[in-house]
């Protein structure tokens, strides 16, 4: 896939999810991001970042075989090198 991310959800129990995509969508919190939290889009080349994910918090993954989503009882997010971690308590 090109131009394409790497996404890992982790919750307590463990890895729950491991893809490729070319984008995510999420929700950071109110006081996240200094931007008042809303609606955040990554794609390919996305600076470094560490996002507090709003509870709950849909997460919309695009691919190659489509949109998928689900939801996660907030957590954080990281991104770096294309590399997306999504660590939260339950999704």
């Amino acid at each position: 896939m090109k131009n394409n991310l790497s996404l890992s959800v982790v919750t307590p129990r463990g890895v729950i999810l491991e893809t490729e995509c070319f984008s995510v969508n999420l929700i950071a919190a109110d006081n996240s991001l200094r931007t008042g939290g809303g609606s955040v889009g990554i794609m390919h080349g996305h600076l470094p970042a560490v996002i507090v994910l709003k509870n709950p918090s849909d997460v919309t993954i695009k691919s190659e075989s489509g949109e998928n989503r689900i939801t996660v009882n907030g957590g954080f997010c990281e991104v770096k090198d294309n590399n997306i971690t999504i660590i939260t308590e339950k999704a």
